[in-house]
């Protein structure tokens, strides 16, 4: 999927393409329909401190990222591009929204976990300005795999 990439916020009625792609990811985090629901609605607030960002490609949903801001830290909880859009600068894109998102919100660092076994996502942290920090062990399940904790100051 090529051409231009819009991020937004989302809404309930992207829900449904959410799950999709979260599904089809498998190093994504897995939440129910419910969890995603709340934080969209959590977003309507004037300063929400959680948020659902989709990019848009092509006139489709392709890809999703969720954040968390705690007084000046922001955590990335969950980012997922669909198969079809792998590689064509959606997680970039989402990314780069989210940490703009961050600094908006005062957060002064970003943290994200990866799964060890996840060389891709590594990769974009780590050009994005990204530092590892630590390691969990067996932080994962389903398979079980330790996680590499990364850190970006803003």
């Amino acid at each position: 999927m090529a051409g231009e990439i819009t991020i937004r916020l989302a809404g309930v009625a992207d829900l449904d393409r959410v799950l999709q792609i979260e599904q089809q990811a498998p190093a994504a985090a897995h939440w129910t329909r419910a969890v995603y629901e709340a934080i969209v609605l959590a977003e309507a607030g004037a300063n929400p401190q959680r948020v659902l960002f989709v990019a848009e490609s092509a006139g489709e949903i392709a890809g999703f990222a969720v954040a968390r801001a705690v007084l000046t830290d922001c955590d990335l909880e969950n980012i997922a591009v669909a198969k079809a859009s792998l590689r064509s600068g959606v997680g970039r894109a989402l990314l780069l929204r989210v940490c703009d998102w961050a600094r908006d919100v005062g957060a002064s660092e970003l943290d994200a976990e990866v799964r060890a076994s996840n060389a891709a996502a590594l990769g974009l942290y780590l050009v994005a300005g990204f530092v590892e920090v630590g390691a969990r062990s067996s932080y994962y399940s389903a398979p079980t795999e330790d996680a590499r904790l990364l850190k970006l100051h803003l």
